[in-house]
Parts: structure tokens; C-alpha cells; sequence
């Protein structure tokens, strides 16, 4: 099934489900005007660069409200930012950086105040901001499709696209591989003298040790030393004495 006709199947049924987001309650964290800063960019791997969330324009001392109806998850300080989380169901959503005087537990609905959004230490780096966050298990969405607004993908994140996207990732990124160079071997040197004339059969290339050497095919035959005419044996594989040499004759 072609990707546009998957995408426009995705588009009616959002449009035609009686909990279509836009109708359940949702609202955003903040009174409007809402200005949209940055929106969800997640990584195609966990470890790679991303946002995992939408950056909305706020100031400090600005009320921040809950996005949906549910409970305190979680408010205090996470590394020194503070932070509210609310669970709806299987989601969660996320407000920071946040002040808060809720604790865990505290029950809350669609627009009720969570705190204020604090002056330090700030989201953005060019002004103030509200950073929204939207999970589902361990799972980052875009905050902005409970609304109506996000994006529609194809493929949901699960463990199985991380793994595909990973075999793709080790496919198409053979230079980063720390073992590419045995799939793309370096190229043979080139013979600056030229080409050589072919090698009779059974001979081998030449040794870059000395003479050609043909492997043993039988029992190794002890050579003999001459000295003064009279035959002696071969010395052991011990140390060798100045003038006395070794080998391994030929049949």
C-alpha cells in the first residue's frame, strides 16, 4: 500500500473517531496566544540528538495549567530544574521549569493550576519558555497531537522500528563502522615494473625471503655438511657456530 494513501486512511480516521484529541478535554498549558518556539523532533536512535517535546513562549511568573484531567505524578526539582509531571491514564505529561506547591497524588483537571514558570534555569537559550512533554511509558509523542496538531507518523516507537532503524543505521553508515574495512578491502598495489611472465606449473610466486621454497610433501630430509672432504652431520637446532649453515634438500 503506497505511504499517501496510508496517510490519508490515518487523516480520516483521526478525523472520524468519536476521542479525537481536540474533543477530549485537552487544552494547552498556557492561555493563549500560544506561540509554538520549537516543535517535536525526535531522534531516529535514543542516543542521537532530538527534542522530545514542544517549546512554548511564556514568561517567568506565568500561570501554567494542566494540559488534561488526572493526578500529580511527580513535583519537585530533577538536576536543579523544577518540574511537574501529570499521569492521565497511560500518558504523562510534563511542564518545565515549573514551581509548584503540589505534591504527588494531588488530583487536578483540564486547566487547573500546576505553579509558574520559573526564571532559572531557563529552557531556551534565546528567551524564556515552557518546555511540554508528552510520554507514553517510556515512549516521547508530541504534546501537540492531543490537540490536533502534531504530526501523524507511520511508524509507532517500539522496540522493533529502534531495532530495524539500528540494522539500517549500521548499513548505511559503513564509515563510521570500526570493521568496514573488511567489507571494502584496500586495493591490491599496483606493479611498477610491469607485468610478469607466467610461472611454470607447480612453481610458486618468488619468497620475499630468498629462493622459491616448495612445501614439504613428505618426511624432511636431513642435508649433509662438507668440510675437507669428509661428510658430516647436519648440526642441531641449536645456536650455530660461525661458517656452518642450514637448509633442506631437495628431491
Amino acid at each position: 500500500m503506497a505511504p499517501s494513501l496510508l496517510l490519508t486512511l490515518s487523516l480520516a480516521f483521526s478525523l472520524l473517531s468519536p476521542h479525537h484529541p481536540a474533543e477530549a478535554g485537552w487544552r494547552w498549558p498556557v492561555d493563549p496566544p500560544v506561540g509554538v518556539l520549537r516543535r517535536f523532533d525526535p531522534p531516529e536512535l535514543r542516543w542521537l540528538p532530538g527534542h522530545l517535546g514542544v517549546d512554548l513562549a511564556a514568561e517567568p511568573g506565568q500561570e501554567v495549567r494542566a494540559a488534561g484531567t488526572g493526578r500529580v505524578h511527580f513535583a519537585g526539582e530533577v538536576a536543579g530544574t523544577p518540574l511537574v509531571s501529570v499521569v492521565h491514564g497511560d500518558l504523562r505529561t510534563t511542564y518545565l521549569p515549573v514551581e509548584s506547591d503540589l505534591a504527588r497524588g494531588d488530583p487536578v483537571a483540564a486547566g487547573d493550576l500546576l505553579g509558574t514558570l520559573a526564571a532559572a534555569p531557563p529552557h531556551c537559550r534565546d528567551r524564556p519558555c515552557l518546555h511540554w512533554g508528552l510520554l507514553r511509558g517510556d515512549d516521547h509523542l508530541d504534546p501537540l497531537s492531543l490537540l490536533g496538531l502534531g504530526e501523524f507518523r507511520l511508524l509507532p516507537l517500539t522496540p522493533e522500528r529502534e531495532r530495524s532503524a539500528r540494522r539500517g543505521a549500521s548499513t548505511h553508515s559503513r564509515a563510521r563502522s570500526p570493521r568496514a574495512w573488511e567489507r571494502h578491502p584496500a586495493p591490491a598495489p599496483k606493479d611498477v615494473h610491469g607485468p610478469r611472465p607466467p610461472l611454470p606449473d607447480g612453481v610458486g610466486p618468488p619468497s620475499p625471503h630468498g629462493s622459491a621454497r616448495r612445501p614439504p610433501t613428505g618426511p624432511r630430509v636431513r642435508t649433509a655438511s662438507h668440510r675437507h672432504g669428509r661428510t658430516a652431520p647436519r648440526p642441531s637446532r641449536r645456536r650455530l657456530r660461525s661458517g656452518q649453515a642450514r637448509g633442506w634438500a631437495r628431491r
